[in-house]
């Protein structure tokens, strides 16, 4: 009876129509790092941007009201999917200008292939084109 009862509940969620919103919402993924010292998740010391302090994959993403998903960094050319490499990306911190036409992240690229010892810094990028068409990234060293 009770697992009748649970499949009925699984059923009913799968089924259900997607949430609106009132609004559009910007979120970044992150793949999770299963410590809490000086790791992006962390009190202190999350300003570190390296292999150990942050795991590549995660991505900018926005949420339309209708719910429609847009994965805005792949969209921009940034990430990879599946294997994170050389131009695998972690994302943070995404903030919506008060008109909501752009908004700045904070990204690092990058992840080296085989055992080596490299310094990364997390980075300003701005997104603009936040509507339901295609986006673009601005980043001062790609001008």
């Amino acid at each position: 009876m009770r697992s009748t009862w649970l499949l009925t509940l699984t059923l009913a969620g799968a089924l259900a129509p997607a949430q609106t919103t009132p609004n559009p919402i910007l979120f970044v993924t992150q793949v999770p790092v299963p410590v809490d010292f000086a790791a992006v998740g962390s009190t202190f010391a999350n300003h570190l941007a390296s292999m150990n302090s942050v795991y590549r994959g995660g991505d900018l993403w926005i949420r339309y009201p209708n719910g429609t998903l847009r994965n805005l960094t792949a969209e921009a050319g940034f990430g990879m999917s599946g294997f994170q490499g050389t131009n695998a990306i972690a994302v943070r911190d995404p903030h919506v200008h008060w008109n909501g036409s752009k908004a700045v992240f904070s990204m690092v690229v990058g992840a080296p292939l085989a055992v080596q010892v490299l310094t990364y810094r997390w980075q300003l990028y701005e997104v603009s084109g936040l509507g339901q068409e295609p986006a673009g990234v601005d980043h001062p060293g790609r001008r």
